[in-house]
């Protein structure tokens, strides 16, 4: 496609295409003319966090909008998952008081969404603008407004979480509308990624919000009430010199009365705005629209439905601020009811008093200097908290860590933090024992058995009973959450793993199960990396490759640190056929933190694949000589030498059975090696020893398949085929096998069916797309074949095999020099393969190039021992070379690997008439006419068999049927027929 003539854009404009990685969305911004997609950027019109908003016009129809956009530094994975959220969010909503959201782009490299242009100023620029505060009326209708857009949002399950003046935008007409929506939540989106957490604006927070808990609904009508509160009085209820001490004092403490601090406000406003900002959450409003309401009430002159607070709740507030006051005062209660005492007591009994009087005092006195101390320690963890969010150094977290503790040993928050940073500074040792000590200290707070499991995840202990143990707690404390669901589907994926080897359709239905689960969590926390990691897994083992790379690509997204997710990515890139991508990924994985061994194995095997054979080589004998008895370690061994040293892969194989007899999976692939080593009988034995353990095992009903086809059986092929995708329908290789099976059986339509759709499961496998190129070469569709073996090139451009093929279309559709290029590529990637070597040994035949014809096939031969062909054209070549003694030994090799093949059968009998034994030519050529009995060829060398044997009116028959069957022989048999008839 040619890039667009010039003169059709304004000289001044840049066009920024989606999904490029343009830099200079960056502290600059983006020059007024430059092309958004289908926005024009007119102007700059503020910037914050979380992207820059412009005025733009958007060209299909010609209106002005604001447009946010995120790109260059600020595309973090967490920024665009926020940005994500504040789309996907806002565009749910439309409501007056609610900015409304046009349309919205994600990419990799560029998002944006537009939305209405407010004429006007934020809320938060107005308050600043002015020198006294707003009228109480203005307020409370300006805050009901917002409450009731408030409300609508919650109806439609959206919790904002971050409301405040600066996300409240006054359009020139006075209406107010609520914008920046890059925090909101579903109101069931709790879990996972929710507790624990600190976001929003600190002097705009909830207590709870502050605390790092899970909010609500309640979470925004106390940021409202902090609104009114603002607008009444132009002070925010809380201030502090740093962050954290904001965070504290929203935590613990009770703001300045609204009422003292602006004492001519009506009762009734200040007691509305003292229920909205209730500490507790159940003290506040039941939801937006009760607040506005009362408002309203208010605004109407009408009695409002809040009641100031009781004398007991004031004492009680008066005590939490004033602790020693409290105290002394409480000691000072005491003593006076010593003294009354002795005017109604005798002596001693005063005495006895006042000492438990004292005693008592002293006691509670300890006691709320322990209570002291424990808040000091609770605040010193919140700012920890707040410190490792904003990204302080480690050591400066510990410092207040370690202060805590001084303060609180006991203190669970103090541990659980520990653990966390622990565990992502690799000490992970260090970060089982703080977690586990927080669990003991605290056995009901869900974030520290998640975090428990984390660690497990990331560890050998992913399958261990403390990680098991650790999902069981967290369903028992919050089934419901989305956390509870994830813990559901870990143990319905744990239960499918331990019968997907022997009983694969069991397995499936329980991995649908778990889908089930995951999809429940996920709709609670879009945003949890565990969850979209695990369903990446269970969507592999059901064999939806390309929507288990898109959840492992989202978890990835998300969390970058997530090793198992690269692990588990190459895992799928591995069974899809991208031996190089997947090695990228294991190697990343590494890199970040040791792997589980079965990284180490695949990654040895991806090296193989793509032709680093002894580094793979190297990594195996390395664990080996660590660890001599790992019957893993032997079965990947022989996996990796199964090209290279067929030999040596199948003593790597029996080894491994040696070393855990009656393992299914091992004895499949000791079948498979003796099957492909001629070995037939044992390799059977081996196949039923694995039945006979897992009687449901596809892999074994595809092993057998694959013996049968080796001995030519492909009727019984087919059928163990058959067996084995209905018990699991996931693998390609399964759909690849039955393809070929189909392809030699001369099936080429359903041969096709088949390898489409393990073209569909594993579209980089470049096996699958050779051999589907050789049916369509078959099918007489060259042009496809031709398309399939380059894509298999492109695929796999260190191997020799998609050479080999594409020399062979190349040799029957005219081209051979462009064949004997190919053929000669594939041979100086393996000087021994086998398939080039015997093409090009072909070409040679045909070429005349007798002497090179033979060295190939020798090549060819030695190589591959079973190649039928290599022995086939060999005799072809011995004969040509007056050689028919040699030639036939070589034709009957080929009839003996494939006695089903009519080629090598005519070849056996053109020998054997060469030879002089017309006899023995004579039963090949019956035997051709068996297998082809429509054949032209046959019936032709049946017509010189017979004159050879001196039947010259059976001869003139055969020559006749020949004639019929081919009449482009006519000219040259019928003078052969006149001669015999003549006699």
């Amino acid at each position: 496609m040619n890039p667009p003539d010039d003169s059709t854009l304004p000289d001044n404009r840049t066009t920024l295409r989606d999904g490029t990685s343009p830099r200079s969305l960056s502290a600059s911004g983006v020059a007024p003319g430059t092309a958004i997609g289908d926005y024009e950027i007119l102007a700059e019109l503020g910037r914050g966090g979380m992207g820059v908003v412009y005025r733009a016009r958007q060209r299909s129809l010609g209106r002005e909008v604001a447009l946010k956009v995120l790109s260059g530094p600020g595309l973090s994975p967490q920024a665009r998952v926020r940005f994500e959220r504040e789309a996907r969010a806002a565009s749910r909503l439309h409501h007056p008081a609610i900015v409304s959201i046009h349309e919205f782009r994600l990419g990799s490299d560029l998002s944006y969404y537009s939305m209405d242009l407010i004429e006007g100023r934020s809320l938060a620029e107005a308050l600043g603008a002015r020198k006294r505060p707003l009228e109480p009326e203005k307020a409370a209708a300006l805050v009901a407004e917002l409450a009731e857009a408030t409300h609508y949002a919650h109806r439609n399950g959206i919790v904002h979480r971050d409301l405040k003046p600066a996300n409240v935008l006054i359009g020139k007409d006075g209406w107010p509308q609520i914008a920046d929506f890059g925090l909101a939540r579903s109101r069931d989106e709790a879990g996972l990624t929710a507790s624990g957490d600190v976001l929003g604006t600190p002097a705009y927070m909830s207590p709870e919000q502050a605390r790092g808990e899970e909010v609500g609904p309640a979470t925004d009508v106390y940021a409202l009430g902090t609104i009114l509160y603002e607008c009444l009085s132009l002070e925010t209820p809380f201030r502090g010199k740093t962050v954290a001490d904001v965070l504290y004092k929203v935590a613990h403490e009770e703001p300045t009365g609204l009422g003292k601090l602006c004492p001519w406000l009506s009762r009734d406003l200040t007691t509305i705005c003292g229920k909205a900002m209730r500490r507790e959450p159940s003290g506040r409003y039941d939801t937006a629209s009760a607040l506005a309401d009362d408002l309203g009430r208010f605004l109407q002159g009408e009695p409002i439905r809040a009641r100031r607070i009781g004398a007991a709740e004031r004492l009680w507030r008066w005590a939490r601020k004033r602790k020693a006051l409290a105290a002394t005062a409480g000691m000072s209660a005491l003593l006076i009811c010593g003294l009354v005492a002795y005017h109604v007591a005798s002596l001693s009994r005063q005495v006895r008093e006042t000492r438990a009087a004292r005693e008592d005092a002293e006691g509670k006195a300890r006691e709320l200097a322990r209570a002291l101390d424990a808040q000091r320690a609770q605040n010193l963890v919140y700012q920890a908290e707040s410190m490792h969010r904003e990204g302080y150094p480690i050591r400066e977290i510990l410092a207040r860590l370690g202060e805590a503790e001084s303060l609180h040993p006991d203190y669970a928050p103090i541990h659980r933090l520990r653990g966390v940073l622990a565990f992502e500074t690799g000490d992970d040792d260090a970060a089982l024992a703080h977690l586990r000590r927080a669990l003991a200290l605290d056995p009901r707070d869900p974030l520290i058995p998640y975090h428990l499991y984390r660690v497990y995840s990331q560890t050998s202990l992913r399958n261990s009973p403390e990680a098991r143990q650790a999902l069981q707690r967290i369903l028992e404390i919050r089934p419901e959450s989305a956390a509870g669901h994830y813990a559901s589907a870990r143990a319905l994926s744990d239960e499918a793993d331990a019968c997907r080897e022997n009983d694969p359709a069991r397995a499936r239905e329980i991995y649908r199960k778990a889908l089930d689960e995951l999809g429940l969590s996920l709709r609670a926390d879009p945003f949890s990396s565990l969850a979209h990691e695990l369903e990446g897994l269970v969507r592999f083992y059901l064999g939806e490759f390309d929507r288990a790379i898109a959840s492992l690509d989202r978890a990835i997204e998300i969390e970058p640190g997530l090793v198992t997710a690269y692990y588990n990515r190459g895992l799928v890139l591995f069974a899809r056929g991208e031996p190089a991508r997947a090695l990228a990924d294991f190697e990343r994985a590494e890199g970040m933190r040791p792997g589980p061994q079965d990284s180490k194995f695949l990654r040895a095997r991806c090296m193989a694949m793509i032709g680093r054979v002894e580094e793979a080589r190297s990594i195996l004998a390395d664990h080996l000589a660590l660890h001599p008895e790992d019957a893993e370690g032997e079965y990947w061994l022989g996996a990796i030498l199964e090209q290279p040293d067929p030999e040596a892969a199948l003593r790597a194989a029996g080894r491994a059975c040696e070393l855990d007899p009656g393992n299914p999976r091992y004895l499949v692939n000791l079948a498979l090696e003796l099957g492909k080593a001629g070995r037939h009988e044992e390799a059977k034995k081996a196949i039923h020893e694995a039945l006979s353990a897992a009687p449901r095992s596809a892999a074994a009903r595809h092993a057998l398949g694959y013996l049968a086809f080796l001995e030519g059986n492909l009727e019984e092929a087919l059928s163990s085929y058959d067996e084995a995708i209905e018990l699991d329908p996931g693998p390609f290789d399964y759909y690849n096998s039955r393809g070929v099976a189909r392809l030699e059986l001369g099936r080429l339509e359903e041969a096709l069916a088949d390898l489409d759709r393990a073209a569909e499961l594993a579209p980089r496998d470049a096996q699958v797309r050779r051999n589907r190129g050789f049916v369509y070469q078959k099918l007489g569709r060259t042009r496809e074949a031709a398309i399939d073996y380059d894509v298999a090139i492109e695929l796999a451009p260190d191997s020799p095999d998609g050479y080999g093929k594409r020399g062979f279309l190349l040799s029957v559709t005219g081209d051979p020099a462009g064949a004997r290029r190919d053929y000669d590529k594939a041979i100086s990637i393996d000087a021994r393969h086998a398939e080039a070597r015997n093409n090009r040994g072909y070409l040679n035949y045909l070429e005349r190039r007798f002497d090179q014809a033979l060295a190939d096939l020798d090549v060819a031969i030695e190589s591959d021992p079973r190649r039928g062909s290599a022995w086939s054209n060999r005799g072809l070549v011995r004969l040509a070379l007056g050689d028919p003694a040699s030639a036939v030994l070589d034709f009957r090799k080929a009839v003996e690997l494939a006695p089903g093949d009519s080629t090598y059968v005519f070849n056996l009998g053109l020998g054997e008439l060469r030879a002089g034994r017309p006899e023995e030519a004579a039963r090949a050529a019956e035997r051709y006419l068996e297998l082809a009995p429509e054949a032209a060829d046959g019936w032709h060398l049946l017509g010189m068999v017979e004159e050879a044997r001196g039947d010259r009116v059976r001869a003139a028959g055969a020559y006749r049927r020949a004639i019929e069957l081919d009449p482009s022989r006519k000219d040259a048999l019928e003078e052969k027929i006149r001669a015999l008839e003549a006699g």
